[in-house]
């Protein structure tokens, strides 16, 4: 068999439903965030939505 042919040609499969945008300043302060909450102490921080990543960051004054 070579590797060029191909026997059959694969089927069309329809994407599905595509995620909503990223904005990659919001995932920036996300993980600014989560990085202030995180430690040997602390543990991992579980993921915060973007009011409670912002209150951290007004909080540790870097914003």
């Amino acid at each position: 068999m070579s590797a060029i042919a191909c026997e059959s040609p694969r089927p069309f499969i329809p994407w599905g439903r595509l995620s909503a945008p990223v904005d990659p300043e919001e995932t920036r302060q996300r993980y600014l965030a989560q990085s202030l909450l995180s430690g040997p102490e602390i543990g991992q921080c579980p993921p915060l939505s973007l009011d409670q990543a912002l209150d951290v960051l007004r909080w540790a004054g870097r914003l």
